[in-house]
């Protein structure tokens, strides 16, 4: 039986409204409102293990650390919204729209480094995993972040496109949904290296068993997408392992086709996201009511029962799902990780 890794990583932010404004006085009740009513009793009932990636404003939050903390099983790491950290930051923003992407080289390292040292004072421990506020990481941050010590990034959204205000356009259409190495084989032989990228799940059921020369073409020639499209079926539809996204039945047929086409090696690697936002009611545009949040955490459920009665499940943190990916990859990483 195919073993299914899933990890389920949440970006962890402060409060914000049914269109992402950030609410006034900055405030953070949405994560001990979320941990203590939705991930906690999610935790017991199914085992559920939970990657919690704290923006800089949580982290000086005492009550939102100490919720954070005090979830078990949960790995804590960093997300980057740069607006609350130096140099340049903006507490008075409306939203947090900037993409790290944006920034240059000396203030990117800056953020990344300030982020990265607030989580060491906060927690006594370094980061081992991050993403990018809004997936929108640069051209340095994967190298920025290895040199920070970071194991696991997870800003990569595979066949997503988005455009940012400032111009930025990220472009993953056709990027297979599997954690890959950040580097290359040298550079971790030589311990210069150790991050892997394990992507959000994410895929277009039809297309993810084209051949991947085929993907290849369409990523740089896109006037090919359209004929590519046409090869896969008539839906063509972006699924997200993303609650409240799409629906249960969307999500497992997304893993199915997954663990179909990349589960050669007997293992599958999927990672669920969503916002601590997305928590509460009336903190996002998912989760508008009462019946919403109920729904997401149906949604989270029928997804882990489905997985259980067709895979052997294993649920993991971010960490521990790049330690039993290197495993099965057979790559060398280190004394602890063998």
């Amino acid at each position: 039986m195919t073993r299914v890794v899933l990890a389920v990583s949440v970006d962890v932010e402060c409060d914000k409204d049914a269109n992402w404004r950030i609410r006034r006085p900055l405030s953070c009740g949405n994560v001990r409102y979320g941990i203590r009513k939705v991930l906690a009793p999610l935790r017991a009932h199914w085992g559920l293990k939970f990657t919690m990636l704290a923006s800089p404003e949580v982290l000086i939050d005492d009550d939102a650390m100490e919720a954070l903390l005090e979830l078990e099983g949960a790995e804590l790491g960093t997300h980057l919204h740069g607006e609350f950290v130096e140099p340049d930051a903006d507490w008075q923003a409306e939203r947090t729209d900037q993409p790290q992407s944006a920034y240059d080289a000396s203030t990117e390292w800056q953020k990344l480094a300030n982020l990265t040292e607030l989580f060491v004072q906060r927690t006594g421990r370094r980061p081992r995993s991050f993403r990018a506020g809004r997936f929108g990481y640069g051209q340095r941050t994967f190298q920025y972040l290895a040199r920070l010590g970071y194991e696991v990034d997870s800003s990569v959204t595979p066949w997503w496109r988005q455009r940012f205000p400032a111009g930025e356009n990220h472009d993953h259409w056709g990027i297979a949904p599997t954690p890959f190495l950040v580097g290359s084989r040298e550079e971790w032989r030589d311990g210069a290296g150790r991050l892997v990228e394990i992507p959000v799940t994410i895929g277009v059921p039809g297309l993810l068993k084209l051949p991947k020369w085929l993907l290849t073409c369409g990523r740089r020639v896109p006037g090919l997408r359209r004929f590519i499209r046409k090869a896969g079926g008539p839906e063509n539809k972006c699924i997200w392992l993303r609650p409240l996204r799409n629906t249960v039945e969307e999500m497992i047929g997304l893993c199915d086709e997954i663990a179909a086409v990349y589960g050669r090696a007997g293992l599958v690697v999927l990672n669920m996201m969503f916002h601590s936002n997305e928590l509460m009611p009336g903190m996002s545009p998912y989760c508008a009511s009462e019946e919403d949040l109920r729904r997401l955490m149906s949604d989270i459920e029928g997804v882990v029962r489905g997985l259980s009665i067709r895979y052997a499940l294993q649920p993991c943190t971010l960490s521990e799902a790049r330690g039993e990916w290197l495993r099965v990859a057979g790559m060398f990483v280190g004394k602890e990780d063998c």
